[in-house]
């Protein structure tokens, strides 16, 4: 984990990933699936390699690369159990802020805050059979609650784009967010619904995932040490839920 010295630090997954933010409190992120890696915004700088490195959790997802096509995306994995829609394959994406001099206790909980002014993303996927797939987003912002806001259904065929999706109105005041992806699949389409779908020679095209944040630097909440759930228990308990043996969780994540 790198260093972080002064300013105000976005941290990212539940591996507590720390980049540093801009002077004036804002931060940007963006996802390439043709080069799957995440760099920052505008400057284009490395952050991390691999979809994974990134993500709070996921489940039955996988990066997927048509070498026919030449196009590359996240869709389901085809080992997941696909014969019931109330149990999708679903990834989440996590980010918490605060100052870099915000003291933590021993499980990485900080005692100090930094409150989001502004959120946009850009968000996009493909759907080649509404019959059988869907991809529905959400957001969640309560830490005392498993409840996700729907913000997005996007439903279309084809490759569908949505630049600068304003979701201010989700976290203005909080100081953490998650983004959550749900794909429902049915009869074995795994391959119809695909999440940030790009062509291996547009890797340098407009991002199909990109997040933009802002924070107030100037004002940090203090509080007692904030108690961040851990999405590895959490998963855990989702493995349960799906009665997922053990053989079957190493497949799912072995890729």
């Amino acid at each position: 984990m790198a260093a972080v010295d002064g300013g105000a630090v976005c941290i990212i997954g539940c591996n507590g990933h720390r980049v540093a933010m801009r002077d004036d409190g804002s931060y940007g992120l963006v996802y390439n699936v043709a080069t799957d890696r995440y760099t920052s915004a505008p400057d284009g700088k490395l952050i991390a390699q691999g979809w994974r490195t990134l993500v709070a959790r996921s489940l039955g997802v996988q990066r997927k690369v048509e070498a026919d096509h030449r196009c590359a995306y996240l869709c389901q994995h085809p080992s997941y159990p696909d014969d019931d829609p109330s149990h999708p394959a679903w990834i989440e994406w996590s980010f918490r802020f605060e100052p870099a001099d915000a003291e933590q206790d021993s499980h990485g909980n900080s005692n100090k805050s930094l409150t989001i002014t502004r959120l946009a993303v850009s968000l996009s996927h493909a759907i080649f059979d509404d019959t059988h797939v869907s991809i529905d987003w959400f957001i969640r912002t309560d830490a005392d609650s498993e409840s996700y806001v729907p913000i997005s259904e996007l439903p279309c065929r084809g490759t569908c784009l949505v630049k600068e999706l304003d979701l201010t109105e989700f976290v203005r005041d909080r100081t953490w967010f998650t983004l959550k992806a749900k794909i429902t699949v049915s009869d074995g389409a795994w391959q119809q619904a695909q999440l940030f779908r790009l062509a291996l020679d547009e890797a340098g095209a407009a991002p199909t995932f990109s997040i933009f944040v802002q924070v107030d630097p100037g004002k940090p909440v203090s509080h007692a040490h904030e108690q961040w759930d851990s999405p590895l228990e959490k998963l855990a308990k989702d493995l349960d839920t799906l009665q997922i043996s053990n053989e079957e969780q190493s497949r799912l994540f072995s890729r």
